[in-house]
């Protein structure tokens, strides 16, 4: 999937970072893509708030948020 990047110099001896980083990013892409529907199917997600839930009216966050606009 993608080649040892230690043995990847360029002429100063450096690794090429863009580069490196790059084909990190490539291959991370690619196996979220190959492997989507498993990750799906193992992340857990939040539930829908009910209409009679006991969070649905809070709004102390929503207080803090506005003061720290404020400042």
């Amino acid at each position: 999937m993608c080649e040892d990047l230690s043995n990847h110099n360029n002429s100063k001896g450096d690794v090429d970072m863009p580069t490196a980083v790059n084909k990190i990013d490539i291959a991370l892409a690619e196996l979220l893509r190959k492997n989507k529907d498993k990750i799906k199917s193992i992340t857990p997600s939040n539930p829908p708030i009910s209409k009679d839930d006991e969070w649905r009216d809070e709004d102390e966050w929503d207080d803090l948020y506005k003061e720290l606009q404020d400042k």
